[in-house]
């Protein structure tokens, strides 16, 4: 079958000269003719591929499957067309579009096929070039949706209040946290003017911030009060970007944080250091102070015992002692604020205080102040000292009588309470556990925010004039801090005022009441080692002490040592000053019972830093706070030398 045989002579001329190449093959697949553009496709001459099979063309890079496709189709007298890649002679690969007939000869017997091929390089290059880049369109935009969402979800779960403000002020996009910050539904914002939510005195500052920012992109901080849904005020802690020119934005960019919470921490903790700060000025004071009033009460009281009783002087001198009594109970309340005296703590039922000291309250209170218990059915049980928690709710309960003008009602709760971290992260630096809850609530007159900042301070008071000595919170407040608890106020002018103490929950017995106290003084044979480096104090102790029997010792702290080495007979009781130069009280005490081991110790001072206390308690002994009086005294030396 050649080209010579043709009828058409034109139709010869047409496939030589064509567009495509054209192979045609015999029945078994033998190649007999290959036009001008196979050679020009392929690189083969007609001679170099006669009478072999198009196999020679095949490149490995169309699959087997089209091969087997392509031959059982044409077999069976059909066309077959397809996309297949082969290779040049020279080793190039290229595509083109098959499309292969089968030629019948006069009986109807298929005799060969006609194979045309348009080289489709270029096209499929270029459509898998689109293919390519709309791949990449499409994943470019599944990445950018997914870019979307990952911000919008950022956005929208952010704890930050973001919000877009248009040129003219009014919202363009509030996000969700306005809702659970401010209670506002962020919709109902949209198109509504941003600055009606912010304080009235706030919104010129905000104002100016967002007109003075005129470049693009500049970013300025601002600070301003937002209004909540309950008509609250929340601080907002902010900062501003403009991106006016941002074709997506056009607005100014706001990010605000809620800083009520830490704005309210700080403020607590500047109002510790500033408490702090005074308690160390005031200490310091109260320690001199103390050994003064040590020599006056016991001079005093020494000198009415030696006066006749119808002696003329004897008014004047029980009057320097009950000033001198009156200044003592001074300093006491000066070193309850400062946390520097020394507790007593007992495991004790805050329900049974409270019952206990009710009655006298009653009477403090007078009749026209209704006073009411609220109990917790449980018992409310801390360690603490029972005679420094009479002392708060005394001086809680004459605060709340001041406040209420002499009518009223005042109410006093216990309970039990476990604190979660939700509520100790706005009252640092408390720590969540349980707690006991003793609360104080009157009807009197409130305070005011720049009365309660300053409540705790010493001798700070609304009263007038010699009527407070602005002692009574700031010793509340000192023995509730040296007591491991926290103390916190709510106030509200022409509503009232509630004080809530938290102490720390024990699951201990409750122990022994305490004794009662003879009012004879004890007398005593024993021998009294005075170490004391004031000689005023020491002088005073002596003769108070020598007058109760007792044969005293006395030294300038360091020189104790010495004395104790020479002196060959008994010392029972050592009665040491806890801070002196060169030795302090516990220290002595530790050297002289390596001499003497039986030797009981009673320790005295008007101020004992934190250190200090726990080492007092470490070598152990009693403690006796000074200024004490002449009957503290000879109690207290009595007590311990006939402790077992």
């Amino acid at each position: 079958m050649r080209p010579a045989r043709l009828e058409d002579q034109r139709l010869s001329l047409a496939i030589e000269q064509g567009p495509a190449a054209v192979i045609i093959t015999d029945v078994e697949g033998r190649i007999e003719y290959v036009n001008r553009r196979f050679t020009e496709i392929t690189g083969y001459l007609p001679g170099e591929v006669l009478h072999r099979t198009p196999r020679v063309l095949r490149s490995g890079f169309t699959a087997p499957a089209v091969y087997e496709q392509m031959w059982a189709t044409i077999r069976a007298g059909d066309a077959w067309r397809g996309e297949l890649c082969n290779r040049r002679k020279d080793g190039g690969l290229y595509w083109h579009s098959m499309s292969i007939s089968p030629v019948c000869d006069d009986t109807g017997q298929v005799s060969g096929f006609v194979a045309v091929q348009e080289d489709i390089t270029e096209q499929r290059r270029i459509r898998e070039e689109l293919a390519k880049r709309e791949r990449q369109r499409q994943e470019a935009e599944a990445a950018l949706r997914r870019s979307e969402s990952w911000f919008r979800t950022l956005i929208e779960r952010a704890h930050d209040l973001i919000a877009v403000v248009l040129p003219d002020g009014t919202f363009r996009y509030a996000s969700p946290s306005f809702d659970h910050i401010l209670g506002h539904e962020p919709s109902g914002l949209l198109g509504t003017a941003a600055l009606d939510l912010v304080h009235p005195e706030d919104r010129e500052s905000v104002k100016q911030v967002l007109q003075g920012m005129h470049q693009a992109g500049a970013v300025r901080a601002l600070e301003y009060r937002c209004r909540h849904e309950d008509g609250s005020w929340h601080l907002i802690d902010a900062t501003a970007r403009n991106l006016l020119d941002d074709p997506v934005v056009g607005g100014f960019v706001l990010n605000g944080r809620d800083a009520t919470e830490r704005v309210a921490l700080e403020a607590q903790f500047r109002q510790a250091q500033k408490l702090d700060a005074l308690g160390q000025l005031v200490g310091g004071v109260a320690h001199d102070f103390n050994n003064i009033l040590a020599v006056i009460l016991a001079s005093s009281h020494m000198l009415r015992e030696d006066l006749p009783s119808d002696h003329a002087c004897q008014a004047d001198v029980l009057e320097i002692e009950k000033a001198g009594e009156r200044a003592a109970a001074l300093t006491r309340q000066l070193l309850a604020f400062t946390r520097q005296q020394v507790l007593v703590p007992q495991v004790l039922d805050l329900n049974a205080l409270v019952q206990n000291i009710s009655r006298m309250l009653g009477r403090l209170l007078g009749a026209d102040v209704a006073l009411s218990n609220r109990l917790a059915v449980e018992p409310v049980i801390v360690k603490a000292d029972p005679g420094q928690l009479e002392q708060v709710l005394l001086n809680l309960a004459v605060n709340g009588r001041d406040a209420m003008s002499g009518s009223g009602a005042l109410l006093i709760e216990t309970s039990v309470v476990d604190l979660d971290d939700s509520y100790v992260g706005c009252h640092g630096p408390m720590r969540p556990g349980r707690y006991a809850m003793l609360a104080v609530t009157d009807t009197g007159s409130g305070m005011s925010p720049d009365v309660q900042a300053r409540v705790f301070e010493p001798f700070f008071t609304t009263k007038e004039p010699g009527k407070g000595t602005g002692l009574g919170l700031s010793t509340v407040y000192g023995i509730v801090k040296q007591s491991e608890g926290f103390i916190w106020l709510y106030s509200e002018p022409g509503v009232g005022t509630r004080f809530k103490i938290y102490l720390p929950h024990v699951d201990q017995a409750v122990g022994a009441a305490r004794a009662a106290t003879s009012d004879d003084l004890p007398r005593g044979t024993e021998t009294v080692l005075i170490a004391e480096d004031n000689a005023a104090v020491r002088q005073a102790a002596c003769r108070a002490l020598e007058r109760s029997g007792y044969t005293v010792l006395q030294a300038n702290g360091p020189d104790a040592l010495e004395l104790v080495s020479r002196h060959e007979g008994p010392i029972d009781l050592l009665l040491s000053d806890v801070v002196m130069p060169k030795v302090n009280g516990p220290k002595l005490a530790q050297v002289l019972r390596k001499l003497r081991p039986n030797l009981r110790v009673l320790y005295m001072s008007g101020y004992i830093d934190g250190t200090m206390r726990s080492r007092l308690f470490e070598v152990g002994g009693g403690y006796l706070q000074k200024p004490f009086t002449v009957a503290n005294l000879v109690r207290k030396v009595r007590e311990l030398l006939d402790a077992t």
